[in-house]
């Protein structure tokens, strides 16, 4: 949920700046107002459906959405005030003037939220969306530890590529590749005693000098989807939790 919510913020302010900038503030308004629109009647159709619908619950969910307007319109207010504050500080000169941020911020967060209700009430309709992600996704949000099993179903990519995948797919932060030795070598320790273990890696000389690391189109997908690799021991089970708890164990590989 953490990794989520992050992302949400990130994208949130990367469109606050574009907005105060380009001014889509208008757009988003309707953007928000369907989204919000589309949620409560996919919510009351699923609730419907599912025949847990009251008129209760229906209340909550208007009081849940008047709360959000309640905060765009607190987040407006102060942009206000911030705009006024900076036309009246005579030494400050702004490249641009300044319209709208917060209140295009607090939008954007909104917005999302709302989107991934959608798509939830959407599965709870019986759409087609993949039972595994639907159940990996809540499983995530509620903390709980998820375990993928299986390939691709296809003969020519390896498990590193499903894993790779299902990273991905699921927005992980890393992937963990547990191995039979404590990192990645410049050559094979169990028969070079003088095989140098790295701490750090890209991915670019992985594959560059094709270090035994994982196949070839898992590291490229890592690699261009910004997904680090962390390599180490299986046979020291307390390393997972130290890799969880950001432990340097085993080798590191990002670009």
């Amino acid at each position: 949920m953490e990794h989520i919510n992050g992302f949400k913020a990130a994208v949130a302010a990367v469109l606050g700046g574009l907005t105060a900038l380009w001014g889509w503030f208008g757009w988003l308004v309707l953007a928000w107002l369907l989204c919000m629109a589309l949620d409560y009647g996919t919510g009351t159709a699923a609730a419907l459906r599912a025949g847990e619908w009251s008129s209760k619950v229906a209340r909550d969910g208007l009081w849940h959405k008047l709360g959000a307007v309640v905060a765009v319109l607190v987040a407006a207010i102060l942009d206000g005030v911030i705009g006024l504050i900076l036309a009246n500080i005579p030494a400050l000169e702004l490249p641009f003037r300044y319209e709208v941020f917060a209140s295009v911020l607090v939008l954007v967060w909104y917005i999302m939220t709302e989107l991934g209700s959608i798509v939830e009430n959407v599965g709870a309709l019986g759409a087609p969306v993949p039972a595994w992600l639907r159940k990996a996704i809540a499983a995530l949000e509620s903390g709980k530890i998820v375990v993928f099993g299986g390939g691709t179903g296809n003969p020519i990519f390896s498990t590193d590529t499903a894993s790779a995948l299902r990273a991905l797919e699921i927005s992980a932060d890393a992937m963990f590749k547990a191995t039979m030795v404590d990192g990645v070598y410049d050559k094979d320790p169990h028969k070079y005693a003088d095989a140098v273990r790295y701490d750090t890696l890209t991915f670019t000389r992985v594959l560059d000098e094709r270090l035994a690391v994982m196949d070839s189109t898992a590291a490229t997908l890592c690699r261009d989807n910004g997904l680090p690799i962390l390599v180490f021991d299986l046979g020291k089970p307390e390393n997972i939790a130290k890799a969880c708890e950001g432990e340097m164990v085993g080798t590191l590989v990002k670009e």
